[in-house]
């Protein structure tokens, strides 16, 4: 089944389209404030360079955060137009966590991901060497107590709010302190939801712990 999957969530833009057999294309670049325009312009490179027809997909992705709020609302509703265009056409989110910690060389460790969000919090989450989450999704506060579903003295941290959390815990860890998705990282994630039959709804992964405010009619006024 082929498949494209869209990605603006973190620091850099990907887009791929593929079946569970290889990569058919692929773009990533560095994210410029513009998040829509990079997006566009590639959905019309593929279609007027006669690249791939979008109606041999069989299900596009988008991922869902935890992110960029306005990436992730851009590449969402661009799924859902997709979805109204081509009726048949079924539509899933992807996490951004999953996504990022594939995008590393695998480690025997465990990892935690810990991303900035608003001042003084983290999103995180922890995974198990075997890419499987040990915990769900959630926003920290560095003021507070933070305690990990995982010992603090073997495991690796990934994302730009690694140096933060790894200060929080007073402890030393390999750090990758970067929000970079790959086009490998994503491919990866997309295959292994396949793989297990997974599906998430493509709707943005909104934490409230925060002091953000969530922009009003999120889940159903896509802006196309």
């Amino acid at each position: 089944m082929n498949f494209l999957a869209i990605d603006i969530s973190l620091d850099n833009f990907n887009l791929l389209i593929g079946n569970e057999k290889s990569i058919i294309f692929s773009k990533t670049a560095k994210i410029n404030k513009d998040r829509s325009q990079i997006l566009f312009d590639t959905l019309n490179y593929i279609q007027n360079e006669k690249i791939f027809e979008y109606n041999k997909l069989g299900i596009i992705y988008s991922t869902i955060g935890p992110g960029n709020f306005n990436g992730i609302r851009i590449s969402i509703s661009t799924i859902k137009a997709f979805k109204l265009v081509y009726q048949k056409l079924n539509i899933s989110g992807v996490s951004s966590i999953d996504a990022l910690i594939r995008s590393k060389s695998k480690s025997d460790l465990n990892t935690c991901v810990a991303i900035k969000s608003s001042p003084g919090y983290l999103y995180t989450q922890c995974y198990d060497k075997f890419f499987k989450p040990l915990n769900n999704v959630e926003v920290l506060c560095l003021e507070n107590e933070i305690k990990l579903p995982i010992s603090k003295n073997s495991f690796r941290l990934i994302g730009n709010g690694s140096e933060d959390l790894a200060e929080k815990l007073d402890c030393k860890v390999t750090r990758h302190n970067n929000n970079i998705i790959t086009i490998e990282g994503l491919y990866d994630s997309i295959n292994s939801m396949i793989n297990n039959s997974n599906y998430i709804d493509p709707t943005p992964l909104y934490l409230r712990n925060t002091n953000i405010v969530k922009p009003a009619k999120w889940k159903k006024a896509p802006i196309v």
